[in-house]
């Protein structure tokens, strides 16, 4: 729920035309409706395609708010996680205001309504957050403070950019700096903005919101994209209601906030930093990327490697390039550059080993051991690139262990009661994938066994009371 007086959308249907001193705007159809006006895909009349904010004029707002959103996007420029400004304009006899910008992909809130849980898993999640404050924080250097960060106003990139998080709707943002760049003198009250599931708890008390309060609406953020389940309050949506719950989970109930999480302590760490600034003051943000990583690699994550939703069967499926297929016929391999063919684009192999890591458990000492062990064999590949393949005796260890990492989220899937037979095959598909992609022949892979779809389903109950093989003792003591 926002807290914000409602416009009416302008309501173009598909070929409805908006025609500027840059360009003509063809409606192509409505991406979104918001609380001031609606969005929509454009193609213009040379062709390319942006998204298109309409707001329609409403007498009793003096101010629109797109005016703000174009301020916002002026101000910053072709930053990283910010769209390009394309257009902007107003169309007095038709009595609605029109910004024009570079289109991206999904949102957050819709990436994650694709998940099994409605969570991402905990890597992207970390990973995924470190962008959206990088996005905050850009956003602050401009002497500007959002005020409504949630889900819903950030979103991954097209094609190329679907690793980067866009930060969206700047629509009731405030310059909270003046013209010399000091912060302003905090108003003595003011009224609730945003929205009450993310809102922090000045806003809630009607003081004035500076930059702490973005991260402490960025933190709920953080929470809500991995919490299963969602935030303790998710349920309520009166705000004092809401607000009580807030205070309880600084105090008695501080547990509630990381219901299900691991690390808990060095999360928290993060929100007691945030609750101890105060509205003049300047964010140490390098403590807060710092401590995303640092949990990141307790839970044997990496913070960079590919999100969820790079991460699925067709992204993975690979072809050889036209000059490795021909230096295949002739019995010989190219190690290069290591590059393959996927979907038509050009991807090291490398990042690959990101994908891996989602195969890896939360044990810290042996993911610790597994990512060495990766580590050694990327050396060996990039010395002998043009000569010579990966030691047999390495890349066997490293089969093995791979193998060990699924073999143990099998069973944390199935001990948890949240594996399906269809994310069993799913996951299995996966993992020879990933395989065949760094050059292992699976049919040549001593525990191909475990690849066996009959053997997964037939045999749950007796894979559940083996004990794990642990490999990973063997492999290190022998690397």
């Amino acid at each position: 729920m926002v807290e914000e007086e409602e416009g009416n959308v302008a309501g173009f249907k598909p070929g409805h035309e908006i025609v500027s001193q840059k360009a003509t705007y063809t409606v192509v159809r409505l991406l979104g409706e918001g609380g001031f006006g609606a969005v929509y895909l454009c193609k213009t009349n040379n062709g390319t395609q942006c998204a298109m904010k309409v707001e329609k004029k409403v007498e009793k707002r003096k101010i629109p708010k797109l005016e703000m959103e174009n301020e916002v996007l002026k101000s910053v420029g072709n930053l990283k996680h910010f769209t390009k400004f394309v257009d902007c304009g107003k169309r007095e006899k038709e009595g609605f205001f029109f910004l024009a910008m570079e289109l991206v992909g999904k949102s957050l809130v819709d990436l994650k309504a694709e998940r099994t849980e409605k969570v991402f898993s905990f890597g992207t999640g970390l990973g995924v957050a470190s962008q959206c404050l990088e996005a905050v924080e850009e956003l602050h250097k401009h002497g500007f403070i959002h005020r409504d960060l949630k889900p819903a106003n950030y979103a991954c990139g097209l094609d190329d950019n679907k690793h980067t998080i866009y930060i969206l709707d700047f629509g009731i943002a405030r310059k909270y700096t003046n013209a010399k760049k000091e912060i302003k003198t905090p108003r003595e009250t003011v009224g609730f903005k945003g929205t009450i599931r993310f809102a922090s708890l000045s806003c809630h008390r009607n003081i004035e919101m500076g930059p702490k309060d973005d991260c402490e609406s960025w933190f709920y953020l953080l929470l809500d994209l991995i919490l299963v389940g969602g935030l303790p309050w998710k349920l309520l949506d009166e705000k004092n209601e809401v607000l009580l719950v807030k205070e309880e989970c600084r105090k008695e109930k501080r547990h509630t906030l990381y219901t299900g999480l691991k690390h808990t302590v060095e999360l928290n760490k993060i929100l007691v930093y945030i609750d101890s600034q105060a509205y003049q003051d300047r964010i140490d943000y390098q403590f807060i990327y710092k401590s995303l990583e640092e949990i990141c690699v307790l839970a044997g994550h990496d913070i960079d490697a590919p999100y969820d939703w790079e991460i699925s069967k067709n992204s993975l499926k690979v072809k050889p390039s036209p000059e490795e297929e021909k230096t295949q016929k002739n019995g010989s391999t190219i190690e290069g550059d290591m590059c393959r063919e996927i979907e038509g684009k050009k991807t090291s192999r490398y990042e690959f080993y990101g994908i891996l890591q989602s195969f890896m458990t939360t044990n810290v000492e042996q993911s610790q051991k597994m990512n060495y062990l990766m580590d050694q064999i990327k050396t060996k590949r990039d010395a002998k690139a043009h000569s010579a393949q990966v030691p047999p005796k390495n890349l066997n260890l490293f089969v093995e262990m791979l193998l060990w990492g699924v073999e143990e989220s099998i069973r944390h899937c199935w001990n948890e009661q949240k594996l399906v037979d269809f994310n069993v095959r799913n996951l299995c598909d996966s993992v020879t994938d990933v395989l065949e992609a760094l050059d292992i022949d699976v049919d040549d892979v001593k525990y191909k066994f475990l690849f066996s779809r009959n053997r997964i389903e037939d045999k749950k109950k007796k894979f559940l009371q083996e004990p794990i093989q642990n490999t990973l003792a063997f492999a290190i003591e022998n690397l």
